[in-house]
């Protein structure tokens, strides 16, 4: 059994290398001495009376020149396998790939990434190539490339061409390094391309807001663009996305071509109707570029504080509740915005122990530095400690309806 394993694993040179080879040549060269030899004495050795003086002679010249082959199959199977195979790890973990984009990185039109392949071993790595996988706003025609075989510490450096398809582009994706060596195949998988920030500076874009942005008050707003790339740019249109509060007169730009050189302004109008706006929105811009559908963004509107109209409310409260007697909660509310203020509504759900006939008191209308005055009656039907609850406050803006916070009207003590 010995015997067969260490002649075929010679023969087929699973050893590899010199060694490996050279023991390959010295067992077809046992063979044929193995066969001359017994061809040349066949006759001597079956009609041979000396049993013992034959087998002497096989032994010295067909088991003893085998014996190398054994003993190297042996070296092999307690040292050599692991050995070989400790190389093959380190070469592995010294095999690898770098990359570089080109700068800056140019929506719609062709950018390079090189890549470069080092072995810095003292191995010949062979079928060595590259896989990217480029995420969909990236168009590449052959994402796999050939590096062929790498001597010891050589390098080897490809570029391999893409056009990114949109500015909304972070993280470029991965590759995949594969190599060969000593006949085994080896793969390095899933190493980011990190992120990188991919620019349009054959397009120029800008926001206006003409008008201060004011609840209830329309504010003007022009898109300006300008195609500077060489090329005409088919199916353009403009999306706009607007915070919730905000009403747009137009969302939505479009035109069939976009000449080379030629400038286009887009104009149109929002009105805030809540007071919890932080920022206007964003909009999106798309295009065919050479054939290639192109994102622009999102690109925020710039940001303008919101104007809301203030309205300062004072309260006058009793000094003291009592139990089954009616009280009075006045409110002084003055205007001190620069806009009129129509329907000013003050009302609360007052609790069940808190009887209030009218919970809703309003004021036609407050202009502009003026006050004026309002109450609510209510009678508390129990004593003790009372949370009298909130009071909420509304008014109208050229139609839209404005709520303020609600004040604290506070714990009291009812006698």
């Amino acid at each position: 059994m010995f015997i067969i394993g260490s002649f075929i694993y010679v023969a087929s040179n699973k050893a590899n290398g010199v060694v490996g080879r050279i023991m390959q040549i010295y067992l077809l060269a046992w063979i044929i001495w193995s066969v001359y030899y017994i061809t040349n004495n066949v006759a001597g050795i079956i009609q041979s009376e000396y049993l013992y003086q034959t087998a002497f002679f096989l032994l010295l010249f067909i088991v003893l020149p085998y014996f190398p082959i054994y003993v190297f199959w042996l070296y092999e199977k307690v040292i050599g396998i692991k050995k070989r195979e400790l190389r093959r790890q380190n070469a592995y973990g010294s095999v690898n790939a770098t990359y570089k984009f080109s700068t800056p990185l140019e929506l719609g039109i062709e950018n390079s990434l090189q890549f470069q392949v080092n072995n810095p071993t003292d191995l010949k790595i062979k079928n060595t190539w590259v896989r990217v996988i480029f995420p969909d706003s990236v168009k590449c025609t052959s994402s796999q490339v050939s590096f062929g075989t790498l001597d010891p510490m050589s390098s080897t450096t490809i570029n391999l061409p893409f056009i990114p398809l949109s500015t909304d582009l972070s993280h470029f994706g991965y590759f995949d390094l594969y190599f060969e060596l000593e006949k085994r195949s080896f793969t390095k998988s899933q190493l980011s391309l990190g992120k990188h920030v991919v620019v349009c500076s054959h397009f120029l874009i800008d926001s206006v807001i003409h008008d201060p942005l004011k609840f209830g008050f329309d504010s003007s707003i022009t898109i300006n663009l300008e195609n500077r790339f060489p090329y005409p740019l088919t199916d353009f249109h403009v999306i706009c996305s607007f915070q919730k509060g905000i009403d747009p007169s137009s969302e939505h730009f479009k035109m069939d071509v976009f000449d080379p050189g030629s400038f286009k302004p887009f104009n149109f109008t929002i009105l805030p109707k809540s007071t919890g706006i932080t920022g206007i929105g964003y909009f999106n811009i798309g295009f065919l570029l050479n054939g290639n559908q192109c994102y622009i963004g999102p690109v925020e509107f710039l940001r303008s504080e919101l104007i809301v109209p203030d309205l300062k409310i004072r309260l006058n409260l009793p000094d003291y509740f009592y139990k089954d007697i009616l009280a009075t909660i006045g409110i002084v509310s003055e205007n001190t915005s620069d806009d009129a203020l129509v329907n000013v509504c003050f009302s609360s759900c007052f609790p069940s122990f808190l009887d209030c006939k009218l919970p809703t008191a309003c004021v036609s209308d407050i202009a502009p530095g003026e006050s004026r005055y309002a109450s609510i009656d209510l009678k508390p039907n129990v004593s003790g400690k009372v949370n009298f609850g909130n009071l909420n406050i509304s008014f109208e803006v050229n139609g839209i309806t404005c709520q303020k916070d609600p004040i604290y009207l506070g714990t009291h003590n009812v006698v």
